[in-house]
């Protein structure tokens, strides 16, 4: 590989491949992505559930997707809310896949099997990265730096961007089942303290009575909720109590962890830029990454576009603004999901009321995180109140 690059993207995720779709697309920059793994479109521990807008919002190649689903249905306990917002479940492995194959072909630069260590920083500013892989060390400059590495956060760990705490961190666990006796198309999100204490569970339609089904929680309110044992468990639990999933089969199991934060954390660091979950770019209430980490990567390339060459912190001011912009209702969904996360089951199912009397539009406008403390109490008071 060269030694000098336009831009180095460390990590061929959603976001870093994205990141490299867009910019091979509308500019003749030299592009170098590097990745860790030996494969791309590994790992794929994603259920890689998202809404049909992504397709449309971020030009998603149609053979990715392995199913639509027509209805969004939030569960309680004994209550149900359904709503016709059209989503889609994407194959992670081959969405990877599908977007970097698309920069390759536009003239970036890929090497797989290659471990970035750390940033080369002269004079405060980020000029490169020093790499591992099977030829040994090395190092490679660049105007400017994308860190797209995930939850490790390489670059952004060790420059001080990554300001994460503890009770903050998220952990999740999913089957890929057959044999599922579910005959609408939906995304579901359970809530429900018997079968994810502290967090939610979900399932989600594939073709061929298949579907993807999970849990997930905080570990703090997994704590606070009197959690006992682990989410295997807890999801054998739901699988032998809920007749959906009683004569299914495994195929394949995915497992992951995050942090999710309602802070804005500080995205650039001079030379660097960070995308997706390096800087905690998921949703604290929905656990939502794809379409979120993707936006992420659609603000910071058009930023490094409209610097023409210029990466001052000026400059790139303009994609943590924009970050900021459309993620200001954060601190609202990590409110929300403190208090709903930590509801007992009859309360839940109070929520799941309250939730059942809004419109098509106000839900879409919470899945697309346009609401404020006004939305949030509205939806969470008659709860608290015990009103219905």
């Amino acid at each position: 590989m060269e030694k000098n690059y336009d831009v180095i993207i460390v990590g061929a995720g959603p976001a870093g491949a994205h990141c490299a779709r867009l910019l091979s697309q509308q500019s003749k920059l030299n592009i170098l992505v590097l990745d860790r793994t030996q494969e791309i479109g590994e790992p794929k521990k994603s259920t890689a559930a998202t809404f049909e807008s992504t397709i449309k919002d971020h030009n998603i190649p149609s053979e990715v997707i392995m199913q639509k689903t027509n209805e969004f249905v939030i569960e309680g306990p004994t209550q149900e809310a359904r709503f016709s917002i059209p989503g889609v479940v994407l194959d992670f492995h081959q969405l990877k896949h599908a977007l970097i194959d698309q920069a390759v072909n536009n003239g970036i630069d890929l090497e797989i099997a290659t471990n970035v260590t750390g940033p080369l920083i002269e004079n405060g500013k980020v000029c490169g990265v020093k790499y591992h892989n099977l030829e040994g060390s090395g190092e490679i400059r660049a105007n400017i730096i994308v860190d797209a590495s995930g939850p490790e956060g390489i670059l952004a760990r060790q420059v001080g961007l990554r300001k994460i705490e503890a009770k903050e961190h998220a952990t999740g666990m999913e089957y890929e089942l057959e044999r599922i006796d579910l005959p609408e198309k939906v995304m579901l999100f359970r809530l429900d303290q018997n079968f994810a204490p502290g967090g939610y569970s979900w399932i989600c339609s594939l073709q061929g009575h298949q579907a993807k089904v999970g849990n997930c929680w905080y570990d703090a309110y997994f704590q606070s909720m009197k959690g006992q044992g682990s989410s295997v468990a807890y999801l054998h639990k739901w699988m032998h109590e809920d007749k959906r999933l009683q004569q299914t089969r495994a195929l394949e199991i995915h497992a992951g962890d995050a942090y999710l934060t309602g802070k804005l954390l500080t995205r650039t660091y001079p030379g660097l830029i960070c995308i997706g979950d390096s800087v905690c770019s998921i949703n604290p209430l929905s656990g939502e990454g794809i379409r979120t980490g993707m936006n992420s990567a659609a603000f910071a390339a058009e930023a490094i576009l409209n610097a023409q060459g210029d990466y001052s912190k000026e400059k790139m001011s303009a994609y943590q603004k924009k970050w900021n912009a459309y993620a200001k209702a954060w601190k609202y969904s990590s409110l929300m999901a403190k208090v709903i996360y930590q509801l007992p089951n009859k309360k839940l199912d109070t929520l799941i009321k309250v939730v059942r009397q809004l419109e098509v539009s106000s839900m879409e406008a919470i899945i697309n995180y346009r609401f404020g403390i006004k939305e949030m109490a509205k939806l969470v008071k008659p709860v608290i109140l015990n009103k219905l």
